[in-house]
């Protein structure tokens, strides 16, 4: 079986600005005639940094063992960012376990229970304790909600993201490079930069005061009668 000519960018060879002279004649065959900016934007992220060094070979886990297969997930705080996850365990007084669901919750655009469970290996037991341990604060409220997939949520408004993408928190919204919930252009909302980069950079705003948190609702008092 043939296919025909497929389009292709090789991106090495753009200039320093991402532009290009046949740039236009590759936005308007994005096949996103509603999205004009789809082109400029992916281009824009293959020559990121961030992105180059996401791509890139993480190395060995900082703390913790690999899996069997010789694999892990930097997802997993506990191998990432073992550091900062002392941190986050003495600051609320956290077991080590229930920090490192919390910093997911926090951070990752998919922190589902089953992914959660992939990431760090946990058997069920060990990640309902943990999922316990972090229910009994304040810093989550259990619910249900469509597709998430998971039972513990950040405080604030939720955005119903299109499938293949599960719904997330508004707040994280700045970490994942979003403005709305159209604004997922290239389709899976994924960390622009390596995992431990976005678990610090997280942390940092929340130690500068920008919580997740319900937004007070304001309304107009009536008239008197």
């Amino acid at each position: 079986m043939t296919t025909g000519p497929r389009r292709a960018c090789r991106v090495a060879l753009l200039d320093a600005a991402g532009g290009d002279p046949y740039l236009p004649a590759l936005r308007a065959l994005t096949g996103h005639p509603e999205r004009p900016f789809a082109a400029e934007l992916a281009l824009r992220i293959a020559r990121d940094p961030r992105f180059e060094a996401l791509l890139a070979d993480p190395g060995d886990p900082v703390a913790g063992e690999r899996a069997a297969d010789g694999t892990w997930w930097p997802q997993d705080p506990s191998r990432s960012v073992p550091a900062l996850l002392s941190q986050v365990a003495g600051e609320y007084g956290l077991g080590p376990d229930a920090a490192a669901l919390y910093l997911a919750l926090l951070a990752m655009p998919d922190p589902t229970d089953k992914n959660v469970t992939r990431w760090t290996g946990w058997k069920p037991a060990r990640f309902k304790a943990a999922r316990a341990e972090l229910a009994a604060t304040d810093l989550v409220v259990e619910a249900g909600r469509t597709r998430a997939g998971r039972s513990l949520f950040l405080p604030g408004a939720w955005a119903e993201l299109k499938a293949p993408n599960v719904p997330v928190e508004r707040w994280k919204f700045p970490l994942l490079d979003l403005v709305s919930e159209e604004s997922a252009v290239l389709g899976v909302v994924v960390p622009a930069e390596p995992v431990a980069d976005l678990y610090a950079r997280v942390w940092r705003r929340v130690r500068d005061g920008d919580v997740p948190r319900f937004e007070e609702l304001r309304v107009r008092r009536g008239r008197r009668r």
